[in-house]
């Protein structure tokens, strides 16, 4: 049975109980080979899961978020977002968009098969957040 590294597994036990489910899911179905793209993803990790005020505001100020404190799913205990990403070699993939797509149709298959409503940071249409899942009200 795969599992998260020690970081990716505590930024994961800050997100809802959701994520937790999906993604130890996700993580089990690796290798996957995208049906669509035919891309394959061997591994991941998660970047962040709650974020609080000083992280938020940081990654207001760098554009790496559109939102101030208290308006990201973010910064929700539990988190109600989680960022993750396919990873190869021990890195993030941060800037292939076409493996961030084949991975986030893994992840929203995953978390819409268990019955848990989700949306893509992907499918923006304010800007393009590849990393970003979130829970949908």
């Amino acid at each position: 049975m795969a599992s998260f590294g020690k970081t990716s597994q505590r930024r994961l036990d800050s997100c809802h109980e959701e994520f937790k489910i999906v993604m130890n899911s996700v993580i089990n179905q690796l290798p996957y080979t995208c049906p669509i793209s035919g891309l394959e993803i061997v591994d991941c990790g998660i970047i962040c899961g709650y974020r609080g005020e000083e992280e938020q505001e940081q990654a207001y100020r760098h554009g790496h978020s559109k939102a101030k404190y208290g308006e990201s799913k973010h910064n929700f205990e539990p988190s109600q977002a989680c960022d993750t990403l396919p990873m190869a070699e021990g890195k993030y993939l941060w800037k292939d968009k076409a493996i961030q797509k084949a991975y986030a149709k893994l992840v929203m298959d995953t978390a819409w098969g268990l019955g848990y409503k989700w949306k893509w940071g992907g499918a923006f249409k304010s800007f393009y957040d590849g990393p970003h899942m979130e829970r949908i009200d």
